[in-house]
């Protein structure tokens, strides 16, 4: 299980096989120090990585749905799904029960590992989009808001509307 998801892993990250090979193997060429202060933060990294990852394990309800043999095989892709969360980049934040039945449906650990950082990547998108298209509203109103207390023609909440015409597409345009 692990040395097939380290190989997904390296194979997306672009790294070379013998690369990793020669790092893990050498632990004198990691630049990692380990001093007394830089212990309570990687303390503080295992408490933070176990919280988030209790996020993203699926509901009881889901749980229940499977027979015994179903059961083994979703605690073995959980305890997948947990080595890819402590090794990736690119981690989902949340999984629903419906994502974790598609984790569920792939054949191979290269299929999850995609699958996996496709839900990464949604989940960061959907935040984008979200924060920016907030952020550009809030802009906008302000400007129009600033445009209607100087007396102009400001569009918006409690401000002029702007209302068109319903039957202008109904006008035919040639006669």
């Amino acid at each position: 299980m692990i040395r097939g998801l380290s190989r997904c892993l390296q194979y997306r990250s672009g790294l070379s096989e013998r690369f990793v090979r020669n790092h893990w193997s050498n632990p004198s060429s990691s630049q990692t120090t380990t001093t007394a202060t830089a212990k309570p933060a990687e303390e503080s990294q295992d408490i933070d990585f176990k919280t988030s990852f209790q996020k993203l394990l699926p509901s009881d309800k889901f749980r229940s749905k499977f027979s015994e043999s179903e059961t083994e095989r979703l605690e073995h892709v959980i305890k997948q799904v947990e080595l890819y969360c402590y090794m990736a980049r690119k981690v989902p934040t949340r999984m629903s029960d419906e994502d974790w039945q598609e984790v569920l449906d792939q054949r191979s650990v290269f299929e999850r590992v995609c699958k996996l950082e496709f839900f990464a990547v949604r989940q960061r998108r959907q935040e984008r989009d979200e924060m920016t298209k907030e952020g550009r509203f809030k802009e906008w109103l302000a400007e129009q808001n600033a445009i209607y207390q100087a007396g102009g023609m400001g569009y918006g909440p409690e401000m002029y509307e702007l209302v068109s015409n319903p039957m202008r597409r109904k006008q035919p345009v040639f006669k």
